[in-house]
């Protein structure tokens, strides 16, 4: 007969129940909590990988709106600059506009002085001339 059951049988089972129990202690146990420590490292990882992945979005997505919020308030500040450099410039322009009005007037009222006093010199310079012009006509004459 093939197989009989006799007494190397139960010794075989028992025999392999201890082989298993030895290459499972020594062997697949650790390798199993060595195989389940790296799954559980590298799950953390990809987890702590995944929120620096979206922390990395948030903070992209406010430096975007800082950075925004940031030129919109150049462009006003810039913008309220141009439009008080225009003020100040039209108010200088103004006063020298008056300034140079102001000398203008100044400068035509001397003006009109000195051709009010010329005019009164050269009529009495037309006077003297002609007097003198008379005294010499007539001191000729005698």
């Amino acid at each position: 007969m093939l197989l009989s059951l006799d007494g190397t049988l139960v010794v075989q089972v028992i025999n392999f129940a201890v082989f298993y129990w030895i290459l499972n202690a020594v062997f697949v146990a650790p390798t199993r909590k060595a195989r389940m420590e790296r799954y559980e490292r590298n799950r953390k990882i990809e987890q702590e990988t995944e929120a620096l992945h979206v922390e990395t979005r948030e903070l992209r997505a406010q430096t975007a709106a800082f950075l925004g919020a940031a030129y919109r308030e150049a462009d006003l500040r810039i913008s309220r600059a141009d439009a008080e450099g225009s003020r100040r410039a039209g108010e200088i322009i103004a006063t020298a506009h008056a300034q140079a009005k102001a000398k203008a007037e100044e400068a035509r009222r001397i003006v009109g002085a000195e051709v009010e006093a010329l005019r009164g010199e050269r009529g009495r310079n037309v006077e003297e001339l002609a007097a003198l012009m008379l005294q010499r006509t007539i001191g000729e004459a005698r």
